[in-house]
C-alpha cells in the first residue's frame, strides 16, 4: 500500500492583501513517500536543538531564522528524497471577486496547483496536510470533498484523497513546506534566488494565476 501513497504537505507565503512591491502570493506543496519521513524529520529535528544552543525556539520558520541558519538546513535536505510544486497567484490582475470568495479560489487554486501531480501520478491514496493557520482561507471540510469530486470529474476513481489541518510547531513536514513557500516568495517578490536555487531540481510543477499572467522574473 505505501508504494501507492503520496504525502503532500501545503503551506503559503505571503498574504492576499495588497502590500506594495509584493505583488505575488505563494502556496507550496512538498510531496513524499513514506520511506523519505525519517530523514527529513531527523534534519529538522537537529535543526532546532543545535539553533536551541543559542536562543529559543520550538520550530523552524523561515521567517524567523537567519540566512546561514537557512543555508545550513537547505545543504541537509537537498541530501534527502522529496519533489516540490507551487502556485504563484498575482495579485494585482486577479479578479476582485476573489476577496470576497477566498475559500472558493483557495480551493480552486489548490487543486490547479495539484492536478497534473494527482492526474498523472500513480498514487492512490493521497494524503494532504495543511497547516491550520490556514482554516481561515480553506473551508475546513470543502478542499477534501472538492479534491475527490474533482477526481471523479476527471474519471480518476481509483484515487481517493484524504486532507487534515495540524499545527506546524507539531509537524516536522510542515516546516520543511515553509521554508519551501518562503524561498518561492522570495524570487518572485524580490529578486532572491539564493534558496530557490537550491530546490530547482527537485520543482517538478509550477502553476501560474491567473493563468496567462506575464511574469518576467528569469524562470
Amino acid at each position: 500500500m505505501e508504494n501507492n501513497t503520496l504525502y503532500i504537505y501545503i503551506d503559503e507565503s505571503g498574504n492576499t492583501g495588497f502590500k506594495i512591491n509584493e505583488p505575488y502570493f505563494v502556496i507550496c506543496a512538498l510531496m513524499l513517500n513514506r520511506g523519505d519521513f525519517n530523514s527529513i524529520k531527523n534534519i529538522v529535528k537537529r535543526t532546532i536543538a543545535e539553533i536551541s544552543c543559542y536562543r529559543e525556539i520550538e520550530e523552524l520558520h523561515a521567517n524567523e531564522m537567519s540566512f546561514e541558519e537557512k543555508v545550513e538546513v537547505f545543504n541537509h535536505l537537498n541530501k534527502t528524497k522529496f519533489k516540490i510544486s507551487y502556485m504563484v497567484v498575482n495579485k494585482d490582475v486577479i479578479d476582485k471577486s476573489f476577496y470576497k470568495k477566498k475559500n472558493i479560489y483557495f480551493n480552486y487554486m489548490i487543486y490547479l496547483m495539484l492536478h497534473k501531480v494527482l492526474k498523472e501520478g500513480e498514487n492512490k491514496e493521497v494524503y494532504i496536510t495543511i497547516d491550520n493557520r490556514n482554516i481561515r482561507i480553506t473551508a475546513e471540510d470543502s478542499l477534501q470533498e472538492y479534491l475527490n469530486i474533482e477526481l471523479i470529474r476527471n474519471k480518476l476513481y481509483n484515487k481517493n484523497i484524504s486532507v487534515k489541518y495540524t499545527d506546524s510547531e507539531k509537524n516536522k513536514y510542515l516546516q520543511v513546506v515553509d521554508l519551501f513557500a518562503n524561498a518561492v516568495y522570495a524570487k518572485y517578490n524580490f529578486g532572491k534566488n539564493y534558496f530557490y536555487n537550491q530546490i530547482i531540481e527537485r520543482i517538478v510543477d509550477i502553476t501560474f494565476y491567473p493563468e496567462k499572467f506575464d511574469i518576467n522574473n528569469g524562470l
